[in-house]
């Protein structure tokens, strides 16, 4: 008789531990529910800096495996996730209320940097297609400048000064928009920096660590923030 009541807990056990399996990854499971193998590829962003905890969903559906993304945090961090190609309606929202939304067609094979900027009662979201698949990489670099610095007057440009003191820079790029990639070779810069279009004032200075740019990767560095409080940081792309 000992022997099957035994049974009978056991049993009770597994099947409660089972219950309570299945009710907590149903609460605390942030994975996709759409992401595909092959399909569009996508990075997401938060560049607004009154917004701390955003939360992106498509269609309905949480698009980072993180509940949430931090200021200036980058998701995924190293390369793009994969999303099933069509119309997707794009819904940016904390734990309280709704911030931006959009729409956006994206294509099988696509590259796109979706991305909320601005300040509170002023969200956008920026959306870029990123055209890397073209990119012949043979041991070199490439940057662009993207600008996420919500009350820029007019645009912001970018100056690259190699370990010689070569300069090269990057045309002028409008608010919600990046330049194309230029092509550079792997080292540590001595200086990587944007500037106001209107008046040549400084916005931000990439830091040592992100000076250093390594052969067959993809960068983005953005300028973030607001005129009065710009910095200036870096993505990978690839």
């Amino acid at each position: 008789m000992k022997k099957y009541i035994k049974r009978i807990n056991i049993s009770i056990v597994a099947i409660a531990v089972a219950f309570l399996s299945v009710a907590c990854s149903e609460e605390h499971d942030f994975s996709p529910t759409l992401v595909v193998s092959k399909g569009a590829k996508i990075k997401l962003f938060n560049a607004a800096p009154d917004a701390k905890k955003v939360i992106f969903n498509f269609n309905g559906n949480l698009a980072t495996r993180a509940d949430s993304l931090g200021y200036f945090s980058v998701y995924p961090t190293t390369n793009y996730f994969s999303w099933q190609p069509g119309s997707i309606d794009i819904n940016t929202k904390d734990w309280l209320s709704e911030l931006a939304v959009s729409n956006l067609s994206i294509q099988d094979n696509g590259y796109y940097t979706i991305g909320l900027t601005g300040v509170s009662g002023n969200y956008e979201l920026a959306i870029i297609n990123d055209d890397i698949s073209s990119l012949s990489m043979e041991g070199k670099v490439y940057l662009r400048i993207a600008n996420f610095i919500h009350d820029t007057p007019v645009s912001i440009y970018m100056e690259v000064e190699n370990s010689s003191g070569s300069i090269q820079t990057l045309s002028n790029v409008a608010f919600k928009n990046a330049s194309t990639f230029l092509a550079v070779e792997p080292d540590v810069y001595k200086r990587i920096q944007i500037f106001n279009s209107v008046d040549d004032s400084s916005l931000g200075t990439a830091s040592l660590s992100e000076r250093t740019l390594t052969a067959n990767s993809i960068y983005t560095f953005y300028g973030r923030g607001s005129t009065s409080g710009s910095s200036l940081d870096r993505m990978l792309n690839r």
